[in-house]
């Protein structure tokens, strides 16, 4: 850790982010897993303030996303292929 702030986010920047592992907890059964508390409105958060440019990106297909993330966020399912 340099110990240095991370840099402010602007419109014009984008967030990509995982589900498994970085935004949820791994767990033994994957089907149990979800958004930690608060997390749902703190990416609607990110999203209004960088003008929609946040998407999570995931292994799960985009159905499975779709009950596990925010509406208003752009979901990239099966690795990207969905």
């Amino acid at each position: 850790m340099s110990g240095q702030d991370p840099p402010r986010l602007a419109r014009g920047d984008a967030l990509f982010l995982d589900f498994d592992g970085t935004l949820a907890e791994i767990g033994p059964d994957p089907d149990a897993i979800t958004l930690p508390a608060g997390a749902a409105a703190l990416l609607d958060g990110l999203a209004a303030a960088l003008g929609g440019a946040v998407a999570v990106i995931s292994g799960r297909g985009l159905a499975d996303l779709a009950g596990r993330v925010p509406a208003g966020l752009w979901r990239i399912g099966a690795h990207g292929l969905e």
